[in-house]
C-alpha cells in the first residue's frame, strides 16, 4: 500500500515488491529448512513445486507486458481492498466466539 502511494512507475513498483518478497523469503529459508529435514516429505513437496517458480516468472513477465500502469494498479487496490475484508470479516467472527 505505501508502494503505491509513491507514484512509482510501474516497473520500478513490481522490482521493488519483488526485492521485498525476495529478501523476506529469504529470511525464511533457514527455519524451513531446519523443520523440512526432519520431515522428508516436506522437502519432496518442496521439490514437486520447483518447476512452478520459473512458470509464475514466466507469467508475472507477461502480465508486466501487457498491463497498462493504470490497471495494474487499480488490481492492486482491488486485491488490498478484498484483503482487508477478509482480515476485518476473520476479526470480527474471533470476537464473536
Amino acid at each position: 500500500m505505501y508502494l503505491l502511494a509513491r507514484g512509482l512507475s510501474k516497473t520500478a513498483f513490481v522490482g521493488t515488491t519483488i526485492a521485498f518478497f525476495m529478501l523476506g523469503n529469504l529470511l525464511k529459508l533457514p527455519p524451513y529448512l531446519a523443520l523440512g529435514l526432519k520431515q522428508p516429505q516436506a522437502l519432496w513437496a518442496a521439490l514437486a513445486l520447483l518447476p512452478a517458480a520459473p512458470i509464475g516468472v514466466w507469467v508475472g513477465r507477461w502480465l508486466h507486458e501487457r498491463l497498462d500502469q493504470k490497471r495494474l494498479f487499480f488490481a492492486c487496490y482491488l486485491l488490498l481492498a478484498a484483503a482487508a475484508l477478509k482480515l476485518t470479516a476473520d476479526a470480527a467472527l474471533a470476537l464473536l466466539r
